[in-house]
């Protein structure tokens, strides 16, 4: 929900896939562009290696709107197979925390992100559209969802150790 130019998004996905490759996939943003549908986010730059705190991460974020936002992440915590979190900088700052645990036929994978807009035309606007810059979200939450179903598992079988 938009409170000015904050926003506290809540995103929860069930997958059909174990815990710990949803954990793999998501703690491995060089490979976002491999699984994530629509093109909604593409790895622009990523540090190698295996995950691990500190290690970032520069995004391309595409929703329905007609702008592509970037964002620079920051691992925070990093606990296999269970916990992400990291901090983000650029267009879209704030604080994403997945939490992923076994749940129904597969994973419940749970995003709790606190975040602003910091590109000025958006903030001007971000109270006024706060229900459209939402709506964007959810787009692109929801084709990695159903990317994450669809493709991660042959990316997975594609990356090796310190990919």
């Amino acid at each position: 929900m938009a409170r000015g130019q904050q926003f506290h998004l809540v995103d929860r996905w069930s997958v059909p896939l174990a815990h710990e490759q949803v954990f793999d996939l998501l703690a491995r943003p060089r490979h976002y562009g491999e699984w994530w549908d629509g093109g909604a986010i593409r790895c622009v730059e990523a540090d190698p290696g295996e995950p691990a705190v500190g290690k970032r991460a520069t995004l391309a974020v595409k929703g329905f709107l007609p702008l592509t936002l970037t964002m620079i992440t920051e691992s925070l915590v990093v606990e296999r197979p269970s916990r992400l979190v990291a901090s983000s900088t650029g267009d879209l700052v704030g604080v994403g925390d997945w939490t992923i645990a076994p749940g129904g036929d597969g994973t419940i994978a749970v995003l709790d992100w606190k975040v602003s807009v910091a590109r000025r035309f958006e903030r001007l606007f971000a109270r006024a559209l706060g229900r459209v810059l939402e709506a964007n979200h959810r787009w692109t939450m929801d084709r990695g969802r159903e990317g994450l179903v669809r493709n991660g598992p042959a990316v997975l079988s594609r990356v090796r150790p310190g990919d």
